[in-house]
């Protein structure tokens, strides 16, 4: 089952669902998504992964400081209550 936020654990008692999980898994290895924040409406790529506390963006020989208004592109489902919440 999957939907919306779901996700089905692996059953792999079947061989075509071995076989099914053992091709997504290696299509994800060579499709890599880049995750892009936006800053001052320019977009960043994100190097890495996202953490709980921090982001590391590649900013190389862009004109960024301190104040500058960032947008994240997140599912407000995920974001602690406390962050202010800002509907467009």
């Amino acid at each position: 089952m999957s939907g919306y936020n779901v996700k089905a654990e692996d059953d792999l008692f079947r061989l075509v669902d071995k076989l099914r999980f053992l091709k997504n898994d290696i299509k994800k290895i060579f499709k890599k998504e880049a995750l892009y924040v936006k800053i001052d409406d320019e977009e960043y790529k994100v190097l890495g992964r996202v953490g709980a506390y921090h982001i590391i963006l590649d900013i190389t020989n862009k004109q960024v400081k301190i104040g500058d208004k960032v947008v994240l592109e997140v599912n407000p489902k995920f974001v602690d209550s406390n962050i202010r919440r800002e509907y467009r």
